[in-house]
């Protein structure tokens, strides 16, 4: 074999092998990207059905205020639950247009970036809802004691609904507390931290490591 021969057949070798490794790449990145689309449509899906459940809950709140809407000791605590979910359900349509309109043709920076915008949102979210759940615990006993059963909680007196108050105060340091503790642990277990650490690993295979 002559040496421009040897050194014909050793480039071509080269020239597939690094094809191969090209392909082998790309099948591999298309495989992540499928696999993170999948986890931030389940997210969507989950967003949708939280989403609707507060739109339920502002149909009933909304029809209890209409109800006793000429009685300011029940229309003020609905009209306070009814605010929360509106700006609740707010941020489940924000996060469900996003999640849906997630551009996976981006380079994985830019679809990283999108992802941790939903993330932080709905981590946000989650603090809001338990820190704020103790809170409303007093107006939404009033609604629901009234709106399900025909019961008027203020018949049982001012100290009563003060110490519902007070316990819901007292409870909103130890629900931070335990948020902080375990919050982001439990929003690792999410199908969207799952999309991330999917891009994460994309990202990391990108930069050869």
């Amino acid at each position: 074999m002559e040496p421009d021969d040897f050194q014909r057949m050793w480039a071509e070798e080269s020239a597939r092998q690094g094809s191969d490794v090209s392909l082998a790449e790309r099948l591999t990145a298309a495989l992540g990207m499928a696999r993170a689309r999948a986890a931030t449509r389940r997210f969507g899906l989950g967003e949708t059905l939280e989403a609707a459940f507060a739109v339920v809950a502002l149909l009933l709140v909304g029809s209890f205020l209409g109800d006793h809407r000429a009685e300011p000791r029940f229309a003020v605590p609905a009209a306070l639950l009814l605010l929360g979910t509106i700006a609740i359900l707010n941020v489940h349509i924000r996060n469900l247009i996003d999640a849906n309109h997630a551009a996976y043709d981006e380079p994985i920076a830019v679809v990283q970036k999108r992802l941790e915008t939903l993330a932080i949102r709905r981590y946000r979210l989650t603090q809001w809802i338990l820190a704020l759940a103790t809170l409303a615990w007093t107006p939404l006993l009033i609604v629901a004691a009234k709106g399900l059963f025909g019961v008027d909680v203020y018949r049982f007196g001012a100290a009563y609904l003060a110490g519902n108050v007070a316990l819901g105060l007292a409870l909103v340091p130890l629900v931070l507390w335990l948020l902080g503790r375990i919050g982001k642990r439990v929003l690792d277990t999410t199908a969207l931290s799952e999309a991330r650490a999917m891009l994460a690993t994309l990202a990391a295979f990108e930069r050869g490591e």
